[in-house]
């Protein structure tokens, strides 16, 4: 009478550990992209949340910024992974994110979000040199 035996080779278990390797290699790094496009979202939501604010304001003092401005209101935000929104003290109607510094990659990075009064559009972009988030942790919105 014969016996079979049941179970894997060594070789069928080091092909299984090869493909996840390669699986891997491949995962991670489009994993860590993924968190670092969340990670600059975060600043845009922020960023979306001091827009009516901002118009608000605007309306208030019937388009004249030289009664106080935002700035001089205190106006700031932060999150888990932004530094500070606020609005660029020489452009009233540009937010401003920083990304904290902690962040690789990203960190103490600038995104701004800039409210065009004749068309009533906000655009979205980054800074430009080494405050430039690279275009693939931008939302479709920035790029």
């Amino acid at each position: 009478m014969k016996t079979m035996q049941k179970g894997f080779t060594l070789i069928e278990l080091m092909i299984v550990i090869a493909i996840i390797g390669i699986l891997a290699a491949v995962a991670i790094p489009q994993y860590t992209d993924y968190m670092k496009r969340a990670q600059v979202s975060e600043a845009i939501l922020l960023m979306s949340g001091a827009k009516t604010p901002l118009l608000e304001y605007y309306a208030g003092v019937g388009g004249d910024f030289s009664k106080g401005g935002l700035v001089n209101l205190g106006v700031k935000v932060t999150g888990k992974y932004t530094n500070y929104v606020t609005v660029d003290s020489t452009d009233k109607f540009k937010l401003v994110a920083e990304m904290k510094s902690t962040l690789p990659d990203i960190g103490s990075k600038k995104l701004q979000l800039k409210y065009n009064t004749t068309t009533g559009d906000w655009t979205c972009k980054t800074f430009s040199g080494s405050d430039a988030i690279a275009a693939k942790f931008l939302p479709t919105s920035c790029k």
